[in-house]
Order: C-alpha cells, then structure tokens, then sequence
C-alpha cells in the first residue's frame, strides 16, 4: 500500500524537502536526513507504507 501523501512511499520531490535517499535495503530504504544538527542523522523507513 502507498500514501500519495508519504515522502516515504512517493519518494521525488516530497522526499527530497527533507531527505536524500541512499540506497534500497530488502524490506527498507536508507535515507540522510538533511538537517544534520546531529552529523550523519539517517532514517531507515520500511518499504510499505504503515500509519
């Protein structure tokens, strides 16, 4: 399931307001997160869309 809404899911211009993404994982995805007030502040978000 995706969110239209998600920067996770839809990734592009949504994702790029606040993140950088790295690479693809099995069932996730490793962004850097750009406000970097803590260096090297990454997400890790699942694939699937999950509220």
């Amino acid at each position: 399931m995706k969110d239209n809404n998600c920067g996770y899911c839809q990734g592009g211009e949504l994702l790029a307001k606040f993140g950088i993404k790295i690479c693809d994982l099995d069932v996730s995805q490793l962004i850097l997160f750009k406000e970097q007030s803590k260096p090297g502040r990454c997400i890790v978000a699942y694939k699937d869309h999950v509220s």
